[in-house]
């Protein structure tokens, strides 16, 4: 009786946000009686409104076990996971809810979404594709792996799943809004208007319907004529929440962009990436400490590893031409387009984990290297290709560990103009990960750092490099598109000049680019705001072509 009063007078402390006493109270009520679930429930749930997400984690874990029902425990847990971004954390928390309601269709579509917003696209597919299994007419499962369809360009499945939802929900905007879409990526611009014509009619505007209401306009080149629907939902959507509000700001300022409205385009870019979260620095820290702890390290081997002979990759900053030159390989026969796979940053991070990487390089084994090594492999799809390429930009900051399990492999930098390459950034709205690009002074110093680091991996990484720089790319195919297949050590085949035609799915921001025959327009595609970039140029350390400004 002592302890349950203890957890309700803990309780009521919670509620009047009174931390200091809820916490005595849980700890109190523990002492007299360390198996109740309920005082471990209250100490996590004090943990967790104290900022200590970490330590609540492990307390609700400790509440499951003795809570008669500890579907609340797994819920918390999972939520501070997803609020954590502990993709993993997250996944097992809600494989735990779900064995605890199986038959709950609506729960195992929570946890879908949940994951989904981690990264962890496979694991929703497989829990969204559970419940239609469970419940075929769930026109939300269905709507959901339409989404999640369409931005893996799987485009056959999507429609289905968007026509399923069609064929429950009559008229529901967001399905028809979903093969509006697919019709724009088909360049069905017809059959977009048909499906979009109603609604636009809606009234108050509609998210959706605006954000693809410009994409039907900039496919078709009418740039005005979105813009009364978009300045519409931009005056009356005042409820949105960030990440959609700046989704709607973006796809304003594109269309301003190509009115060549060019101040109120960049101001609206600035509004949508302003509403980003804070652009994150420390490009200079990371890039000197990577320097200081690779500078004089022996490799223990330097020779090329037979692993290697398998694996390309594709590194440099994005937007400066990674996903055509992957498209370009993987038109070869011989060359299996891996994309943007994460298996080398999981390889650091458990490194980092583990060993303290990349401060303590002595400490890492043979018997590390070869665990990482099969930790790698079994992130990558295994094909019958002879060669793979791992397309990740991000991967220039992971060369050092690189080099350490596969000594001789082959890394391809691509490069643009750096002004071309920060404002096609900076004009993108990126996923996790690339916060630094919503900031001009920000961008700009990551561009310089990561030039400054891959200058130092190449004179002291045991790895064979490739430059490959845009401009030269687009404007000279056949001379560069030659160098690539080469570098890759496998002879030149005719697909790869058509890679266009591959019929190669590709997700990222430069499937225009990458789907499309080779166009030049990227080329100085900055030099109508050169005179709004002052910051850029700062940072990038070039001189100014309009110091005076707009």
């Amino acid at each position: 009786m002592q302890t349950a009063n203890r957890i309700q007078d803990g309780r009521v402390a919670l509620r009047q946000h009174d931390l200091q006493q809820a916490f005595q109270m849980a700890i109190a009520a523990l002492k007299s009686s360390p198996v109740d679930g309920q005082g471990w429930l209250l100490l996590a749930d004090v943990l967790r409104a104290s900022g200590q997400g970490l330590k609540a984690m492990d307390h609700y874990s400790k509440a499951s076990r003795f809570l008669d029902d500890p579907i609340p425990a797994w819920q918390a847990r999972a939520a501070i996971s997803s609020e954590l971004h502990l993709a993993d954390d997250c996944i097992e928390a809600c494989k735990q809810l779900i064995s605890l309601s199986p038959g709950d269709v609506d729960l195992r579509v929570d946890m879908a979404q949940m994951v989904n917003d981690l990264g962890a696209i496979p694991q929703s597919i497989v829990w969204l594709e559970e419940a239609l299994k469970l419940d075929p007419g769930h026109a939300p499962a269905h709507m959901k792996l339409g989404f999640i369809r369409e931005n893996r360009a799987e485009y056959e499945r999507a429609e289905e799943h968007f026509q399923h939802v069609l064929d429950l929900i009559p008229g529901c905007v967001d399905a028809m809004v979903g093969l509006a879409r697919i019709a724009i990526h088909h360049k069905d611009l017809a059959q977009a208007r048909r499906l979009l014509t109603p609604c636009l009619k809606v009234d108050p505007p509609h998210l959706s319907v605006a954000v693809t209401w410009a994409e039907f306009c900039l496919a078709e080149r009418s740039a005005e004529k979105a813009l009364p629907y978009l300045e519409r939902a931009l005056s009356t959507l005042t409820t949105l929440g960030l990440a959609p509000k700046r989704i709607l700001t973006h796809r304003y300022a594109r269309v301003l962009d190509q009115a060549k409205r060019y101040g109120e385009a960049f101001e609206a870019f600035r509004q949508a990436n302003a509403l980003a979260a804070p652009a994150r620095g420390g490009a200079t820290a990371l890039v000197d400490l990577l320097i200081s702890r690779f500078s004089g390290f022996e490799f223990s081997q330097t020779e090329t590893s037979a692993e290697a002979e398998h694996l390309v990759f594709i590194v440099g900053m994005p937007r400066s031409g990674s996903s055509l030159v992957e498209q370009i390989l993987s038109a070869h026969p011989e060359i299996y387009g891996g994309g943007e796979m994460e298996a080398l940053r999981t390889v650091i991070h458990g490194a980092g984990r583990t060993r303290g990487y990349p401060t303590a390089l002595h400490s890492i084994t043979e018997a590390d290297l070869s665990q990482w090594r099969e930790d790698y492999y079994g992130q990558i799809p295994a094909v019958k290709e002879a060669i793979v390429t791992d397309k990740m930009p991000r991967n220039a900051l992971f060369l050092g560990m690189l080099a350490m399990l596969f000594p001789g492999a082959r890394v391809i930098h691509t490069r643009r103009d750096p002004v071309d390459t920060c404002w096609s950034c900076y004009r993108q709205v990126f996923g996790n990960g690339l916060d630094y690009t919503t900031d001009l002074t920000t961008l700009g110093e990551h561009h310089l750092q990561i030039d400054r680091l891959m200058a130092f991996w190449k004179t002291h990484l045991p790895l064979r490099f490739l430059d490959v720089n845009y401009e030269e790319l687009v404007t000279c195919p056949e001379e560069q598109m030659l160098r690539l297949v080469e570098f890759t050590g496998q002879p030149w085949d005719d697909r790869c000049a058509e890679f266009h035609k591959s019929g190669r799915r590709i997700s990222t921001s430069s499937r225009g680019q990458a789907d499309s025959k080779l166009y030049t327009s990227g080329i100085h595609n900055a030099a109508p705001y050169h005179p709004y970039l002052g910051e850029l140029f700062a940072a990038l350390q070039i001189a100014h072509p309009d110091p005076d400004g707009p």
